[in-house]
């Protein structure tokens, strides 16, 4: 079977869950995002629209990732608050944060549709069934490092899968 019939026969799979899509959209929770990778990463993809962005008062950072992002922030309109290292403390889970910390809202998806339009023979991914984080981890990386145009989830709750 060719690359376009799968795809088709994937889209006709999904035409049902596509239309319940936007609701699940609507309810992703906000999220806390702990270090400079990860606030850059979003800050470059703009999959998620950034909140504030807290860092820790009195802490010096060696790189010149936090400045860069700081700057970028301000460009942005994003607000950036000073707090005592309780306030970061409080707001993660563990130590992985270096000082900076980031509230965020629901994550920006892709309709499956516009994943398709434009490109002649999309390489899209359909993931289901992946439940350690690691794992699903490292299948992004590894479709990322492939070339993939796309990827489908199912979120945790629910049956409807979702395009990034």
């Amino acid at each position: 079977m060719s690359r376009i019939a799968l795809l088709d026969k994937a889209a006709e799979t999904l035409s049902g869950c596509l239309v319940r899509q936007r609701e699940i959209m609507a309810t992703d929770e906000k999220a806390v995002l702990e270090g400079a990778v990860s606030i850059q990463a979003v800050m470059d993809a703009n999959s998620r629209e950034i909140k504030t962005i807290y860092v820790q008062s009195g802490r010096r950072y060696r790189s010149r990732t936090v400045p860069s992002i700081l700057r970028r922030a301000h460009s942005l309109d994003i607000p950036v608050e000073y707090v005592g290292a309780e306030t970061i403390e409080t707001l993660t889970d563990g130590q992985t944060h270096g000082g900076l910390v980031a509230l965020v809202g629901p994550r920006r998806y892709v309709q499956l549709e516009d994943l398709l339009v434009g490109n002649y023979c999309p390489f899209v991914v359909m993931l289901d069934g992946i439940e350690d984080p690691f794992n699903f981890g490292a299948a992004i990386r590894a479709l990322y490092a492939a070339g993939a145009d796309g990827l489908v989830v199912r979120p945790a709750i629910g049956c409807q899968p979702q395009a990034w």
